[in-house]
Order: structure tokens, then C-alpha cells, then sequence
């Protein structure tokens, strides 16, 4: 996992990236809460929900290359199969690409799991 990100933003950086996880997240999450409540048809609702455990893992931080790149896919998706306004979906895919170029940030479980990490080699 190293090779895929040079380092994991600190400071305001990382606090960006962050709340844009976050908010791609809660996004997801909220749409396919409406989705079930508005009686959209099954298909609709499992691509929603797809989306939204898709959602969970870009919040969190976890595989966050991945979960961007899958979350693009499935904004596409959207944007040709779903009538309606697709600037929404537009905006998300395009956020949720950018993440998935930037990286997770230091404040992720991908930062825990293979983030930088110190060893210490003891005097013999």
C-alpha cells in the first residue's frame, strides 16, 4: 500500500481530506435512505445501497483508492440509467475521483494499517 500513496497528508491537508471522505460518505448514505423510503424500484435500491456501503468505506478511510473509484463508476451509472438531475451524481463522481487520486489522508485506516511506520533496530 505504500507505493500506491507517497505520504498521507497532516495538518489542514489531511483534515481536507477528511471531511471530503466524510461527506461523500454521509452523502451515499443519505441517498440510499431516501431511496428505500420513496419506494424506488429493487434494482434501484440495491444500486443504492451498493453505493452506500461503497459510502463507509471512503468515510472511514478504508481502501479509499478502491472505494473512490468504485463510487465514480456507480456515479456514472447514475447518471445514464437514472432520469433526472445528474449534476448531483456529477459532482460526487468527480469529488470521489479526486479522493481516490489524493489518497486517504493521516486521519484514515489506511493510514493505520500501512502508513508510515518507525522501526526501531536494538544495540546489541
Amino acid at each position: 500500500m505504500q507505493r500506491l500513496v507517497s505520504t498521507f497528508a497532516r495538518g489542514a491537508p489531511g483534515l481536507g481530506l477528511l471531511l471530503a471522505r466524510v461527506a461523500c460518505g454521509l452523502d451515499l448514505l443519505t441517498q440510499a435512505v431516501m431511496a428505500a423510503r420513496q419506494g424506488a424500484t429493487t434494482a434501484e435500491v440495491a444500486l443504492q445501497a451498493i453505493s452506500a456501503g461503497i459510502g463507509v468505506l471512503l468515510s472511514v478511510g478504508l481502501w479509499t483508492r478502491v472505494a473512490g473509484a468504485l463510487i465514480g463508476l456507480t456515479a456514472l451509472l447514475h447518471c445514464l440509467f437514472h432520469s433526472g438531475d445528474p449534476w448531483h451524481w456529477i459532482v460526487l463522481g468527480s469529488v470521489s475521483i479526486a479522493l481516490a487520486l489524493l489518497g486517504p489522508g493521516v486521519w484514515s485506516i489506511d493510514a493505520r494499517l500501512s502508513g508510515w511506520k518507525r522501526i526501531e533496530i536494538p544495540k546489541r
